[in-house]
């Protein structure tokens, strides 16, 4: 009964007239999908970049990227691959009211975002994890993605770290340059690097949440969940399963701190596109965890153990964490974190 939960729609034991009709009508729309191929989705994709698409959109578009109705608490893929970044040498360009991408080094071009099948794995194994694996099957999955994540962060530090801003005198604007391997770009290409890293973060968490929920006393000894074991974090905002075995972490400076706080002004603006690379505790009040190299959050001087204090000027430090993640979606995106002496 942990199905459809994410846009309000309650599981209950004895469902009413009302829950009938929401169940039916979500249905439908995964369901009107079928039909939503070719030239209608790449009509979708370009009309989703002037206006916010509805659930029912939403739910098309992930249908058409193979999710199922069932998963409907995986809707934050289909999201997130609407605005997701693009690989160094893409473009995105407009032909008879149809998007398609073009890679300039290579000369292949494409109606498909080169990173579609990126967030397509990543439902396919969310689903089938949750779904189809046996216990054993699931505990060796959550040692292996351990595994691969550990060594593609380490990658993904490497890379991103040779990625450095030039300026162009000729064109008299910013580019960026490779410093290993000499390779330019107007854009920048990190973002497209830590996608991997940032989707395997969450699906890592997405799994241990539902380990947490629903896997037998077996599953959670051989994965190490008990109700002292918390992942940091959430979907949204890059957060990876961990436990968390300093809780003196857990938000221990209260509002009313006698210390003065040394005050960090983080802004974000429209080219800050996601992840911007803060690993949150989502604690009262919210704690940085962790900042990742090369991401927009890296350009301020945050630390581990800051505290979020106020999102574009609301005081968030009593909030529940769903509300800050949806405000983080705003542009401009202007943070404030205190720093306790």
């Amino acid at each position: 009964l942990k199905s459809i939960f994410e846009f309000g729609l309650r599981p209950v034991l004895m469902a009413s007239s009302d829950d009938v009709d929401a169940r039916a009508q979500v249905a439908k729309e995964w369901q009107e999908q079928d039909d939503t191929e070719g030239e209608k989705v790449s009509n979708f994709l370009l009309k989703s970049k002037q206006v916010q698409p509805s659930r029912a959109e939403l739910r098309r578009y992930a249908r058409h990227l193979g999710m199922e109705p069932k998963d409907e608490d995986l809707l934050w893929i289909a999201d997130e691959a609407l605005s997701a970044p693009m690989p160094i040498g893409w473009t995105e360009h407009e032909r008879g009211g149809r998007v398609f991408y073009f890679n300039a080094k290579t000369g292949n071009s494409t109606w498909v975002h080169p990173l579609e099948n990126l967030y397509r794995d990543t439902y396919k194994t969310i689903s089938k994890f949750r779904h189809k694996f046996e216990d054993d099957e699931r505990a060796r999955k959550m040692r292996d993605m351990h595994r691969e994540t550990q060594r593609l962060e380490k990658f993904v530090r490497e890379e991103t770290i040779n990625w450095v801003q030039r300026r162009s005198a000729e064109h008299g604007r910013n580019f960026w340059w490779n410093a290993k391997s000499g390779d330019s770009s107007w854009d920048d290409p990190r973002p497209s690097l830590l996608v991997s890293l940032y989707l395997r973060m969450k699906m890592l968490y997405v799994l241990f949440q539902w380990i947490k929920e629903n896997g037998s006393p077996e599953l959670k000894r051989q994965v190490q969940v008990d109700d002292s074991v918390v992942p940091a974090g959430a979907p949204e905002d890059l957060g990876a399963p961990r436990a968390l075995a300093d809780s003196s972490r857990d938000g221990t400076a209260g509002h009313g701190s006698e210390a003065t706080p040394h005050r960090i002004q983080a802004n974000f603006t429209a080219d800050d596109a996601p992840p911007l690379g803060l690993n949150m505790l989502w604690s009262t009040p919210p704690v940085v965890e962790g900042i990742l190299p090369g991401t927009p959050a890296a350009r301020f001087d945050l630390k581990t153990g800051d505290q979020l204090a106020l999102v574009n000027g609301v005081d968030v430090r009593s909030l529940p964490h769903t509300h800050i993640v949806g405000m983080f979606r705003e542009r401009p995106l202007d943070c404030v974190f205190l720093r306790m002496a």
